[in-house]
């Protein structure tokens, strides 16, 4: 049985519930903005997860922050997996990086992060798919589904609590040179250590999440202990690092979906006066703008469905002070491409008709995102190839 809703109205870990005591096999999705995460099930169990567009959850950033690798090892790795579509993981064993049973364990807290992650979310779109396996390639693991639903609760309730003494996000952390322990003896746990080690004064709260090898539950306890020892203390506000690269990313995410639902609604217009043969009209128009912008090469199938996922994936590569102008710039230059031939095609009343069925669908998922679309200016920027059309 197929599934699906918002965790709004349900809980996660009421899904897992329902899997694990249903011995389910399939895919379950569960998507937020730019975020998503897919976990397997074989009979109840959980056996593979992965995440998407969240930094955090990969497992070549984990195996940085846990000091197993360097960022040029990353990297190279990186480079290998792009250029030979395998594996990060599989490229990792060749290079000699890990062993299996290290790849393994690696995995494993991976995945585990991945789904506790999944319990502080309190709303999204999930669907649950029967029968849906992972691919063949991935490597997988094998967890008691019962076990994450005790453990995440449970990180839940001691979260309530410890939250209450944790320092805002965009507050600055710095060690104690001589704390006042009273004579006591300290013995710190090897995550609190290592947390205790990150923090230097120039790193806020959230920035420390982030660097933390331990996942988000065991970071925010070890600030927890570490407050209440007194060997950190809070300093003055600062410019979070990774709110800035997450709001970055969102920005990106939404610049794609909006362009993609233009273009799926010029799509519809046009299937309605040609058919089938909607697809060489698109499909000509796309693969004269690819040759000039060559981050939409391989981002379009069948010349109008944008490949969101793939599409921000190539972005990302980009250097972070050009990407948002790259992506404008290309994804403007297609639709205007789109416009122009569709107005060739058909004339001025469909292209008319069309406009105004770009901009009804852009400016509604605009509004869904209206605090990014505010500080950005987003309805004026995007909108401005439709309205040029409509000279």
């Amino acid at each position: 049985m197929s599934f699906a809703g918002n965790l709004k109205t349900i809980a996660f870990s009421d899904i897992l519930q329902l899997v694990s005591t249903g011995k389910k096999t399939g895919r379950l999705m569960a998507t937020h903005a730019s975020q998503k995460k897919e976990l397997f099930f074989h009979n109840g169990n959980l056996i593979s997860a992965t995440s998407s567009n969240t930094q955090e959850d990969m497992i070549g950033n984990l195996l940085v922050r846990m000091g197993k690798i360097n960022k040029a090892d990353l990297q190279k790795a990186v480079n290998i997996q792009q250029q030979s579509g395998r594996r990060i993981g599989a490229v990792m064993l060749e290079l000699g990086l890990l062993t299996k049973p290290e790849l393994a364990q690696y995995l494993k807290i991976q995945v585990e992060e991945i789904v506790y992650n999944l319990f502080s979310w309190s709303e999204g779109e999930f669907s649950f798919q029967d029968e849906l396996k992972p691919p063949d390639d991935q490597i997988l693991v094998n967890l008691d589904t019962m076990n994450l639903i005790m453990e995440g609760t449970r990180r839940i309730d001691e979260w309530l609590e410890i939250r209450k003494s944790l320092p805002e996000h965009n507050r600055l952390l710095k060690a104690v040179l001589n704390p006042n322990l009273r004579g006591k003896e300290v013995t710190l746990t090897t995550e609190e250590y290592q947390v205790l080690m990150l923090i230097d004064g120039t790193k806020t709260f959230s920035d420390l999440m982030e660097a933390s090898p331990w996942g988000d539950f065991p970071t925010a306890k070890s600030v927890h202990t570490l407050l209440n020892l007194g060997l950190i203390q809070p300093g003055e506000v600062g410019e979070s690092q990774h709110k800035a690269r997450q709001e970055s990313e969102q920005l990106l995410f939404l610049v794609v979906k909006v362009y993609s639902a233009a273009y799926t609604a010029l799509e519809r217009i046009v299937a309605r006066k040609l058919g089938g043969a909607k697809t060489k009209l698109f499909y000509e128009s796309y693969q004269a703008q690819k040759e000039q912008h060559s981050l939409i090469a391989g981002a379009v199938r069948d010349g109008y469905n944008l490949d969101q996922e793939f599409l921000f994936q190539q972005i990302t590569k980009m250097p972070p002070e050009t990407r948002l102008f790259r992506l404008i710039q290309a994804l403007n230059s297609l639709l205007f491409q789109y416009l122009k031939v569709v107005s060739n095609a058909l004339g001025e009343n469909v292209v008319r008709a069309a406009v105004a069925e770009v901009k009804k669908e852009m400016a509604l998922i605009l509004l869904e995102n209206s605090e990014l679309n505010k500080k950005y200016d987003l309805e004026n920027e995007l909108l401005g190839t439709v309205k040029l059309a409509e000279l």
